[in-house]
């Protein structure tokens, strides 16, 4: 499994092509290679509709590949990410609840 971070930006969708094709070409070693994209640094307001693009845009973009999926949950900006990178914590060792939950919530999606 290959999971992809993207943030809902037009630089990193543009990026996401290159990704596709080295998943691709890999496919061609593991033929059972599946991929899933998650967003990231996704902003928590809910006006600002870049999430909203990048979701359309990358299910335009996936639509040929029926190895790579979309995953429902994403990543959301948070201070808290800033902070764990400094201390060596992950977040399930914090306490903030959001941030856990919705990594939790994430990782059931991504892993199981």
């Amino acid at each position: 499994m290959v999971i992809i971070p993207v943030f809902p930006s037009n630089i990193s969708l543009m990026t996401l092509n290159q990704s596709l094709r080295s998943i691709e070409e890999a496919k061609v070693q593991n033929e059972k290679l599946k991929a899933i994209i998650v967003l990231t640094g996704v902003n928590s307001n809910p006006r600002i509709k870049d999430t909203d693009e990048a979701r359309e845009a990358i299910t335009d973009l996936i639509s040929k590949y029926d190895y790579v999926s979309l995953a429902r949950g994403f990543i959301t900006t948070r201070k808290i990410w800033a902070d764990i990178s400094c201390t060596g914590q992950g977040v399930t060792e914090t306490s903030n609840e959001k941030a856990v939950s919705q990594f939790i919530e994430l990782m059931n999606e991504v892993l199981i």
